[in-house]
């Protein structure tokens, strides 16, 4: 299949989550520093799901990190795919967004290649609209016009590791299927990562797993595909809890991997996958009790 023309999908600029009680999840992400989070918005104040009017409703804070806005939704009200999305996989990440400058101009391009529209919504200066790209691989993309002047609350810097957000990373039955999928939507091309890890642990017990891994960088944003093919991992545990495929983690690289994991330890986070190699290594945060989001740190070398 040929990839779609004029692809909108390639500069990340918003990881989006839906989550049910969004203050108990802002306050759990300032304890960790994440945030702080800006204002409630609620800027789109019309709303079209599966193609007809309706009264969406929910609430919505962001916080910029880096390049990318990080935004939680939690719905409260009428039909919509945030719902949708609770009701069937819980809470946790849902969506990567992509802004543009014409997002009726866009929207039209690809629904005339054959993705569909799932819901969308205007205001008088913006609007946003998410597509059915989640077929195949389970990540929702959005399109999304801002309106001028809307300013995003970042993230506290001054050597805090969430700063700045590096990594989603979306786990996978079928890698090769995934990655297909993708190129038509001009997404890609992906490629092995390039890290070596000789001992790993799940919940602290030594493990022999075999994971297929590829990435690809969506602007600044890189974006990972996970396959679990042996082995316990939390990318089975991720399928199981969900019941399909879908974005797992949010990964932030450092150099100082042990000093700022060791800062979450003592928090109360417990470790729920970690590894470790020569010069690489990553730890993954049982961050997904609250919120549904897992974190990682992952210190890495250059990839090119």
């Amino acid at each position: 299949m040929e990839p779609i023309k004029n692809s909108p999908f390639a500069k990340v600029g918003q990881v989006g989550a839906v989550v049910r009680d969004i203050d108990k999840v802002v306050d759990y992400y300032a304890s960790l520093g994440i945030g702080p989070f800006g204002p409630p918005r609620q800027i789109v104040t019309y709303h079209e799901y599966q193609g007809k009017p309706v009264a969406a409703k929910a609430k919505f804070l962001l916080t910029n990190m880096g390049e990318v806005d990080f935004e939680l939704i939690q719905p409260f009200g009428g039909p919509s795919i945030w719902q949708d999305f609770l009701d069937k996989k819980g809470e946790g990440l849902h969506h990567l967004g992509f802004f543009v400058e014409n997002i009726d101009q866009e929207e039209k391009n690809l629904t005339s290649q054959g993705i569909n529209v799932t819901q969308k919504g205007k205001s008088d200066k913006g609007g946003y609209t998410y597509f059915d790209t989640d077929r195949v691989g389970g990540v929702v993309f959005e399109l999304i016009q801002k309106p001028e002047g809307v300013e995003i609350a970042k993230t506290k810097a001054d050597g805090n590791p969430f700063a700045v957000l590096h990594q989603a990373a979306s786990v996978v039955t079928d890698i090769d299927k995934a990655v297909e999928h993708y190129a038509w939507l001009g997404v890609g091309p992906f490629k092995p990562m390039k890290i070596v890890i000789t001992d790993k642990w799940v919940r602290g017990t030594p493990v022999q797993l075999k994971t297929k891994a590829l990435i690809t960088q969506l602007g600044p944003l890189e974006f990972e595909l996970l396959q679990p093919v042996e082995g316990p991992s939390v990318y089975w545990e991720y399928l199981r809890k969900t019941g399909g495929e879908g974005l797992q983690h949010l990964g932030f690289f450092l150099d100082n991997l042990e000093e700022e994991s060791e800062k979450l330890f003592k928090k109360g986070v417990k470790p729920t996958q970690q590894g470790r190699g020569p010069s690489d290594g990553f730890d993954y945060f049982e961050t997904d009790e609250i919120g549904g989001v897992v974190l990682e740190f992952v210190r890495r070398g250059p990839q090119d």
